[in-house]
């Protein structure tokens, strides 16, 4: 018996210290892990006794907090906040301690509320850590915000923060955003070191939400959409889609991103107190291309931000990546990355909050009021006299009003345009009005202006949203003797595509005498649209462009006036398969959608619309299109050239 006993006794010793081998491997390998993300990653409870007394002896953190209370003797000061630190012991302590209820007196004196929609995560694990994955409002109470609203709701942890070095522009700043479960993210580096830096992010958001168990917070793209038309940067989703797995062996990008549990974010602000501040650098950029902001801009912004009006804030939750991330997988990288951006993209615009201002800007941009229906005449004049106010504190030299009140009335309009575009029509809507292409006095030579010449282009726009140079469609390029913009030209530093009439100069040069904004569709995957009308069209004509970029159509779409206005049809096209023939050559099956609505059948007007063929070209298209004479038909495209 007392051998039996010996031998279990032996044998629980054994297993115990096969157990503590373990768990001091499994301990030695986090901490290596953890060493690994030194340079970047948030305080660990060890360490943020240290952080605090570095934080408070900091010189620049002192005369911050004296400037808030400077009645009051340092000693006293510091003394108080070492007794307010008393049993804090980790980051999350830290933030329910001090944070919480300076975001909350935030919330209560800058605010009229701020409210929180998780209805899309009801389903999820209770115990499930989320990437929230949002578009930007705040440098600094985007994620603050949030962590006040996951506490309030029950969720058992907040987020850890990626922050931009730029902001860490003091050593108390970086103390304290680390002390508050921020990693840092590099910026302005070489191709080489932001390779190496975002697979070093990449690998510490995968330890932190698999390991350590913590939400993540991180934007869609690299500092604010200024003009608020958020869209996910491709870069972000291959950054996180870097982290290796656990074992280290290659994943998927699909897998890698799976392990993440992304939840589209979107935040919605009524007013946004740095709109003026935005404004004010859009026209600093447009008058000094040059122009950068400096650390004090920065900090300006921080300070508006959290101190300005915001009137409501409403955050919400989208459907989580997780749950058609698979219907991608099958996708090249090339355009793995692309969809799942315009996916994610989907789900943030579904889920802004409207509000009176954001009906009213875009009214007052296209001189309607079609949306009329939703704010009263006092909404509207305390909207205007807010604009008003906010132009009015721009501090610049040659201040152009107009262009500031434009840019900020863009900034409350986009968000419902990306709404409206994602929850109505996800086809490109044509108000028939706009687009008049008649240039027979120009091809016969009998006109006032027969020296112009007509053709389908790609302009390119500079930095002061101007076109300065564009390629034609029989392949011409040519710089714009006199620089020109037009209304419908939105960003700088991009293309568009437009029919151009011009007169040539010496050099390659060309006089712009018009532009008119050619709309061009993007091969969609037959699942993107959830409706799929195809409403009959005329077609008069369709034709690759020389340069083979474009599938350019001659379209008749019959119409008439609708509550005194032209009627809006919308277009799109689908790819429905791209086959592989016997000689090894690849056809792409393209369809023309179109959907008539309400518009009337009165009479037809002459629209030319292209398509932009994808970089990925086949060899060889047939688009079929319902018309109204021959029911379907089929054009067949060689691409070939």
């Amino acid at each position: 018996m007392e051998q039996d006993i010996d031998k279990d006794y032996k044998n629980n010793e054994k297993q115990n210290m096969m157990e503590q081998s373990n768990h001091n491997s499994q301990f030695s390998t986090l901490n290596s892990q953890l060493e690994e993300f030194d340079e970047i990653r948030p305080y660990e409870p060890s360490e943020m006794k240290q952080a605090f007394e570095e934080l408070i002896n900091d010189r620049q953190f002192s005369l911050m907090l004296k400037g808030f209370v400077p009645w009051l003797p340092k000693s006293i000061r510091n003394g108080l906040l070492r007794l307010a630190f008393t049993g804090v012991k980790t980051p999350l302590d830290f933030q329910l301690r001090f944070m919480k209820p300076i975001v909350n007196y935030i919330i209560r004196r800058h605010t009229d509320g701020c409210t929180f929609d998780d209805s899309a995560l009801v389903n999820s694990q209770s115990d499930k850590r989320y990437t929230f994955l949002s578009n930007h409002r705040d440098i600094v109470l985007d994620s603050a915000f949030l962590d006040v609203m996951l506490h309030k709701n029950g969720y058992p942890t907040t987020v850890e923060i990626g922050i931009g070095d730029n902001l860490l522009i003091y050593p108390w700043i970086k103390r304290l955003v680390r002390m508050n479960k921020a990693f840092t993210v590099r910026r302005g580096l070489t191709a080489h070191e932001m390779m190496r830096s975002s697979q070093l992010m990449s690998r510490y958001i995968h330890y932190a939400v698999t390991q350590k168990h913590e939400n993540i917070w991180i934007a869609q793209r690299e500092g604010r959409a200024k003009d608020s038309d958020d869209r996910t940067q491709d870069s972000v989703l291959k950054m996180l889609a870097m982290g290796a797995s656990a074992d280290g062996s290659p994943t998927s990008p699909a897998d890698s991103l799976r392990e993440l549990n992304i939840v589209p974010l979107t935040i919605s602000y009524e007013y946004d107190p740095c709109d003026y501040l935005k404004a004010r650098e859009f026209q600093l950029k447009r008058d000094n291309p040059a122009y950068k902001k400096s650390k004090q801009d920065d900090l300006d912004n921080m300070r508006t931000g959290i101190l300005g009006y915001k009137g409501r804030v409403h955050y919400h939750c989208g459907q989580p990546v997780n749950a058609w991330l698979d219907e991608l997988g099958d996708l090249p990288r090339n355009e793995f990355y692309p969809a799942l951006s315009r996916r994610i993209d989907s789900e943030l615009h579904r889920g802004y909050r409207l509000f009176p201002c954001n009906y009213i800007a875009l009214d007052a941009l296209e001189g309607t009021t079609a949306h009329a229906d939703h704010y009263t005449q006092a909404d509207r004049q305390h909207f205007e006299d807010y604009l008003q106010q906010q132009t009015a504190k721009v501090d610049i030299a040659d201040k152009d009003e107009s262009f500031l009140r434009e840019r900020m009335l863009t900034m409350y309009a986009n968000p419902l345009r990306n709404f409206l575009k994602t929850t109505l029509l996800p086809f490109l809507l044509l108000p028939l009005l706009l687009f008049s292409c008649t240039t027979d006095s120009y091809e016969t030579g009998t006109g006032d202006s027969s020296l112009v010449e007509g053709d389908f282009a790609e302009l390119v726009v500079d930095s002061r949203k101007m076109v300065a140079s564009f390629v034609t469609d029989d392949g011409i390029s040519y710089a714009t003797a006199t620089p020109v913009t037009t209304s419908w030209i939105e960003k700088a530093d991009t293309t568009y595509r437009s029919a151009v009439y011009f007169e040539k100069r010496d050099g390659g040069k060309a006089e712009i005498r018009s532009l008119t904004y050619m709309p061009t569709l993007q091969p969609r995957e037959p699942d993107y649209f959830k409706r799929q009308p195809q409403d009959p069209v005329g077609v008069e004509s369709v034709w690759l462009a020389k340069s083979g970029k474009y599938i350019n159509l001659g379209l008749l779409l019959k119409n008439g006036r609708v509550d005194d206005a032209e009627g809006v049809h919308a277009l799109a096209v689908v790819c429905d398969e791209v086959r592989l023939n016997a000689d090894q050559t690849r056809t792409a099956y393209y369809r023309l959608l179109h959907d008539q609505g309400d518009t009337p059948e009165y009479y037809s007007n002459r629209r030319y619309v292209s398509i932009l063929v994808p970089d990925d070209r086949p060899d060889s298209v047939r688009l079929s299109i319902q018309t109204y004479e021959q029911g379907t038909i089929e054009r067949r495209l060689s691409l070939n050239r």
